[in-house]
């Protein structure tokens, strides 16, 4: 019953009830309960007890979650949880699986993770507690979305960042930061107020599409675009952000407070992943130049390999990289002639200098729909596993499919490199209203 969960109250007519104990203390507790009106008595009854926040309390919403894992293998969710009768808007939720995950005897079989996702955590709202990340500080009318998240591979603390929107139109949209240390969300510095870790002056306009990861020193790397007005302009330049917490405020990777890596980008997007010291790597797609281009940190910023792609206006997808044991991974949907327009994944392997292809990764592509159009796709690696992903809009419904890397070729993962997808083993209804968020492999090299 939903005002049980909102409110802890109970009423005498519905026969399912629930009661949160936001914090509970070990010892003897005490259930009663009583029938109001049992006419055919006796009545059988069940009792569920679920440590966390409960299933998905919100229904997910969004084209924006985000994946990553646990030191033990099993994922953890970041997305917008989908308003409700107390708040319309999108917040933030963050829910970890805590049932069987899998390990590398489950290869090429696509299992469904539901009914185990558990909240990290209650914050605290007023008279009642729910599982939300940052509704108990919003003010009225804002917003969030574009959601990552990244696990600190020792301590299994969870990091988040999102986009802050603001629903003053004259306040421009943040990134915000938090953490959840396996008890409670915490702020670093002020990452969650005002402008977030963003710069404050007149100059930095909205800020979008966040990336976070875990550095060498155990502290979080965001990476984000920040559009930009430089002195004496008149042009708004989307540059793209890579800032570090140092213990004490958000600073560029040099130390300095912008952060930029190079000036005058139109960046449409920005992912990133950190390499096997914790240094990080970025890749976006610059809508002037129609290239993609990737950046390294190694005392200084410097491009990582050749730039790749020769983008025409309505190339879409943004490009995504992946690491593993010294390899970086970078995928990214191109419009082709083959012979007519089609839109087609690409994939480019770097061990830190040039970028190559695998097989025909970097000529025809590895998508498999002839005549379809590829709309965004995601690369994964882990373990000496090599994954790619993308979805495809068929006119019937959304279509995911997935392809390996087995060493000499691209084979599919449980046939799901052929139309209906994924689908062909989770059921139609995953083809209908549904997109592709995120797509990530565990350090046991299994493709979530």
């Amino acid at each position: 019953y939903n005002d049980a969960v909102t409110f802890n109250l109970f009423d005498r007519v519905n026969n399912t009830e629930t009661v949160v104990i936001p914090e509970s203390f070990a010892g003897d507790y005490r259930i009663r309960v009583i029938g109001a009106s049992v006419p055919d008595a006796p009545q059988a009854f069940a009792m569920v007890i679920l440590q966390g926040g409960g299933v998905y309390p919100y229904l997910p919403s969004g084209d924006d979650a985000d994946l990553a894992f646990h030191s033990d293998g099993s994922p953890v969710l970041a997305y917008a949880n989908e308003g409700d009768e107390i708040d319309t808007l999108d917040d933030v939720g963050v829910h970890r699986w805590m049932g069987t995950y899998g390990d590398g005897n489950d290869f090429h079989r696509w299992v469904e993770l539901r009914d185990k996702w558990f909240s990290h955590g209650f914050q605290s709202m007023g008279a009642y507690s729910i599982p939300r990340l940052e509704a108990a500080v919003m003010p009225p009318g804002c917003d969030a979305d574009d959601m990552t998240v990244a696990v600190h591979p020792t301590n299994d603390n969870v990091y988040t960042a999102f986009v802050f929107n603001n629903a003053d139109s004259n306040i421009y949209d943040s990134v915000y930061v938090r953490y959840f240390n396996g008890s409670q969300w915490l702020n670093l510095g002020t990452s969650f107020r005002d402008r977030g870790i963003c710069g404050s002056g007149t100059a930095y306009r909205h800020a979008s599409s966040p990336s976070i990861q875990v550095g060498a020193d155990g502290r979080p790397i965001v990476a984000y675009v920040q559009q930009y007005r430089w002195s004496g302009e008149y042009v708004t330049y989307r540059e793209v952000v890579v800032k570090r917490w140092n213990g004490a405020a958000w600073v560029g990777m040099d130390g300095s407070a912008d952060g930029f890596v190079g000036f005058h980008n139109n960046a449409a997007g920005v992912d990133m992943v950190v390499d096997g010291s914790g240094n990080p790597v970025v890749t976006w797609k610059d809508t002037q130049q129609l290239k993609i281009k990737a950046f390294r940190w190694g005392g200084s910023w410097s491009q990582m390999g050749q730039l790749l792609g020769s983008l025409l206006p309505s190339s879409t997808g943004l490009p995504r990289l992946a690491y593993d044991d010294g390899n970086f991974y970078l995928a990214w949907v191109e419009l082709v002639a083959n012979p007519l327009p089609q839109r087609c994944v690409f994939v480019a392997q770097s061990s830190g200098g040039g970028w190559t292809g695998l097989g025909s990764s970097m000529t025809l592509g590895v998508s498999t729909n002839a005549g379809s159009s590829p709309q965004k796709c995601f690369v994964g690696a882990g373990n000496g596993q090599l994954y790619v992903a993308w979805e495809n809009n068929t006119g019937d419904g959304m279509e995911f499919f997935a392809r390996n890397w087995d060493g000499t070729s691209w084979v599919g993962v449980d046939g799901s490199d052929q139309s209906p997808g994924l689908a062909a083993n989770l059921g139609e209804g995953s083809r209908y209203n549904t997109t592709l968020c995120s797509f990530r492999v565990n350090p046991s090299g299994l493709p979530t």
